[in-house]
């Protein structure tokens, strides 16, 4: 008898320890996916170069603080998602660059960044981004055709989300990861916790249905994503597609790396994109 209490309170003890775990891996998932700035950023000086401010709804009821800038004639319009720190002001270079070439601009902060409302969470995010292009396409009036998904780093799993779920016409996918499955065996390598996780953001399960130009850009020298992990992406990635890779750039200065090259090599692909003359191989 002894011996069988003694059994079942290592069961009781087992369970709630898998309990324990499963509910921290529950918290430290969304803790370590998102890193959100909540204050609302001012333009600083982005009116010169014709962007404003909009509030775009949800359909869950959430407000998104976005900066908006319509495209000059026969332009596109890139539908930007940013990393999971900070706000679209600290793309504000970046986005300038591309506005200053006639570029439409619709840069999401997502719900709990920059302003917005409610907590960001994986399904949450995917609204946002399915919200955001709804609201360019019918309240904007932005062909969907003319809309290049643009995301960096976390901001992939939402392109890659938008470009299999919508009609855009293309889709940049800058210094991002191939799943969270490998981004946990990355940082915590030892435990099998990715087993427990709910979220899967997975890119590299998505890749491979979309349909429209695909451009994989990585950093040779990310910190954060392993170069290997564009690659992957790329490999996954059905045709028309292109990887790009910029040679000491880290996880966060692509742009600023990459330079008048780089700003040149995307506004052609996203140019080929409209025309239809797919970006050629070098």
């Amino acid at each position: 008898m002894k011996a069988l209490r003694t059994m079942v309170w290592w069961i009781v003890v087992g369970i709630l320890l898998v309990v324990a775990i499963q509910l921290w891996v529950l918290w430290a998932q969304k803790w370590m996916s998102f890193f959100p700035t909540s204050t609302r950023a001012n333009l600083a000086g982005g009116e010169a170069f014709g962007i404003c401010e909009l509030e775009i709804p949800t359909t869950d009821g959430q407000k998104l603080v976005c900066w908006w800038r319509p495209p000059d004639d026969g332009r596109a319009t890139i539908l930007y998602f940013g990393g999971n720190a900070g706000t679209v002001a600290d793309r504000r270079i970046f986005l300038e660059a591309l506005t200053g070439s006639g570029y439409g601009i619709l840069a999401v902060n997502y719900r709990g960044y920059g302003g917005s409302t409610g907590s960001p969470s994986e399904k949450g995010i995917y609204l946002d981004g399915l919200s955001a292009f709804d609201y360019l396409t019918d309240t904007l009036s932005v062909e969907p055709r003319t809309v290049i998904a643009y995301g960096q780093s976390l901001g992939g799993t939402v392109a890659t989300k938008v470009a299999a779920e919508r009609p855009v016409g293309g889709m940049v996918l800058e210094s991002t990861f191939t799943s969270a499955d490998a981004m946990a065996r990355r940082v915590i390598p030892v435990l099998p916790l990715w087993l427990l996780m709910t979220y899967k953001f997975d890119n590299i399960g998505r890749v491979g249905r979309i349909a429209c130009p695909k451009l994989i850009v990585h950093g040779n020298n990310d910190e954060t994503v392993p170069f290997t992990q564009g690659e992957k992406l790329f490999a996954a990635a059905a045709e028309p597609k292109r990887f790009y890779p910029v040679n000491k750039a880290t996880h966060n200065d692509i742009f600023e790396t990459g330079g008048i090259t780089y700003l040149e090599s995307l506004q052609e692909f996203i140019d080929s994109c409209l025309t239809g003359d797919l970006w050629p191989a070098p």
